[in-house]
């Protein structure tokens, strides 16, 4: 019958060692993974085991326990966003894109944590940008083109930010999201419509014109 595999002394050594080192490399790997950095300007959020925990984070280096937790940062300075193109219709059928649409938007530190439980991460979409898509299409149907466009573009800014704002109350309360700025350029409308606009703006600048002649 073969006799038994010894190990000698240098084998035991090496398997120590390798056991060691394995040790040693499962640590520093957990260590790796559970260390993480939150920038200036941001907050961070954990989730712990898919439940948001009431706790935050300010900046600087931080460590969660790793496999469980879902680290995220959120932005609580100034942030400007560019919404996408909002397409509406007015009361008089015609349709219009408002494009290049700015937002500047800053959070209340102290009420994050229960906006991210009610709207989630991208709790800006549910309370500002989608509001303000909602509002400007009621206001184009309720107004005319020339309405928008002329007549009444210079109180489109103030008066969705002030019914977004209206929303934001009644949804979360006073004092969680700031609207700080809205920049709405005016919308692309259609090219004969457009061009009617420019013929007249035209002929009134003439009229304009000949006026100062005359005097």
């Amino acid at each position: 019958m073969p006799e038994p595999f010894e190990c000698n002394q240098s084998t035991k050594l090496l398997i120590s060692a390798a056991a060691i080192l394995g040790v040693l490399i499962l640590i520093i790997s957990l260590i790796a993974s559970s260390s993480h950095t939150i920038e200036e300007g941001n907050v961070g959020v954990y989730f712990v085991q898919g439940a948001l925990s009431d706790d935050y984070t300010l900046p600087g280096k931080h460590y969660a326990l790793p496999f469980v937790t879902e680290v995220q940062e959120i932005a609580i300075r100034p942030v400007t966003s560019n919404l996408r193109n909002i397409r509406t219709i007015t009361r008089d059928g015609i349709v219009n894109v408002f494009k290049e649409i700015q937002v500047i938007t800053s959070v209340n530190l102290q009420k994050l944590i229960p906006m991210i439980r009610r709207f989630g991460i991208e709790f800006r979409n549910a309370l500002i940008f989608d509001r303000i898509s909602e509002e400007l299409r009621i206001f184009c149907a309720n107004h005319t083109i020339d309405e928008i466009y002329n007549e009444m573009f210079l109180s489109i800014v103030g008066l969705v930010k002030m019914n977004v704002e209206e929303r934001i109350t009644k949804l979360i309360g006073n004092d969680s999201i700031y609207i700080l700025n809205v920049v709405i350029p005016k919308p692309d409308i259609p090219d004969d419509i457009l061009n009617n606009y420019k013929q007249v703006g035209c002929y009134v600048m003439f009229i304009i014109k000949e006026c100062k002649v005359l005097k």
